[in-house]
C-alpha cells in the first residue's frame, strides 16, 4: 500500500495529477498516443479509488494540509514519486526523487537542445542557402520579414539558452538540497 500528504489541492483531480501518471508518460510517445477518453476515464477511476480508499476527501477544505492519505494502485496507471510506500528507507525515497527529476530534465534538456539547434540551423540556412537567398531576392517582402525572423529566432535562441542554464541550476540545487536530507552514517 502506499501513501501520500495532502498538499493544499483543491480538488480530488488535483490529487490524481499530483499522485498517478501514464506508465511511461515520461515517454512523449506515450502521452501522445493516449486516447483522450481513456485517459479521462482512467482520471475518474483513480478519483473514484481515492474517494473509496480515503472517505474523508468528499471535502477537501475541511481536511488539514499533511494529513496523511491511501494511495489505492489504479490499473492503467502508475503511482508517482509523491505516493510512498510505508517503511521505504529514506535513501530509496531520494533514490527515487533523484531518478524522477533526473529524468524530467533530461527530456526538458533534449527537447530544449533539440529547438535549438533546429533554429540555429534554420537562421544558417536562410543566410548561407543558395535556394533561400534566391527565394527573398525574388520578393522584396522577404526581406523586411528574414529581418524580423532573424530577430524572433534570436530571441527564441536567448530564451531557449537561458532555460537550459536555469535546468542546470535546478540540477545542482537538487542534488544539494537531497544530499541535505540523506541521513548521516
Amino acid at each position: 500500500m502506499q501513501y501520500a500528504t495532502l498538499q493544499g489541492e483543491k480538488t480530488v483531480a488535483d490529487l490524481v495529477n499530483r499522485l498517478y501518471q501514464l506508465p511511461n508518460a515520461s515517454q512523449l510517445s506515450t502521452t501522445l498516443t493516449q486516447n483522450p477518453a481513456a485517459t479521462k476515464a482512467l482520471v475518474a477511476q483513480a478519483a473514484d479509488a481515492l474517494q473509496r480508499a480515503n472517505p474523508a476527501l468528499t471535502d477537501l477544505s475541511k481536511i488539514p494540509p499533511n494529513m496523511v492519505i491511501v494511495v489505492p494502485p489504479v490499473s492503467g496507471l502508475n503511482p508517482t514519486a509523491a505516493a510512498l510506500v510505508a517503511g521505504t528507507p529514506v535513501e530509496t525515497r531520494i533514490a527515487n526523487i533523484r531518478t524522477a527529476v533526473t529524468a524530467s530534465l533530461t527530456t526538458l534538456n533534449a527537447s530544449a537542445t533539440s529547438q535549438l539547434n533546429q533554429l540555429t540551423a534554420l537562421q544558417t540556412a536562410l543566410d548561407t542557402d543558395p535556394d533561400w537567398k534566391a527565394l527573398i531576392a525574388a520578393f522584396p517582402d522577404a526581406k523586411n520579414a528574414l529581418a524580423a525572423t532573424h530577430a524572433a529566432t534570436d530571441q527564441r535562441i536567448a530564451g531557449l539558452k537561458s532555460m537550459l542554464d536555469m535546468q542546470s541550476q535546478v540540477k545542482t540545487q537538487l542534488e544539494a538540497d537531497l544530499k541535505e536530507l540523506e541521513p548521516v552514517g
